[in-house]
């Protein structure tokens, strides 16, 4: 049975869950800096700490995560999001990855989306 992760600390889009549990995984959907800032780095902070928020919401947090697929308007800001990006990641087994560049994102001044495959 699937059900809905949501949590008021991340913003809601009606047309898609934050996150649906069904059996022992998470899938987390993509996540855009809710008001892009001019630091990369800060946007891309500020990514992964609403994804924190949402693990968070389904009792679960970054060492549960088994896949991130990342999403970006530049591959040149590549090494900036991996700076931040491990920081979530320090020890212990990493998730897989996959990084795609994209033309565009669904906010307008948003270079970077990630989204989170979780496992119980």
């Amino acid at each position: 049975m699937k059900k809905e992760v949501y949590t008021d600390a991340v913003p809601s889009v009606p047309m898609f869950s934050q996150a649906v549990d069904i059996g022992n995984l998470v899938f987390v959907s993509g996540q855009l800096a809710k008001d892009p800032p001019e630091d990369f780095r800060a946007e891309v902070t500020q990514v992964m700490d609403q994804l924190g928020e949402i693990l968070q919401a389904a009792g679960l947090g970054y060492q549960d995560v088994v896949k991130a697929t990342v999403f970006l308007t530049d591959m040149s800001l590549f090494k900036q999001m991996n700076e931040v990006y491990m920081k979530y990641f320090p020890e212990g087994v990493k998730p897989s990855r996959s990084c795609v560049g994209v033309c565009g994102l669904a906010k307008k001044r948003a270079r970077v989306e990630i989204d989170l495959i979780v496992a119980r």
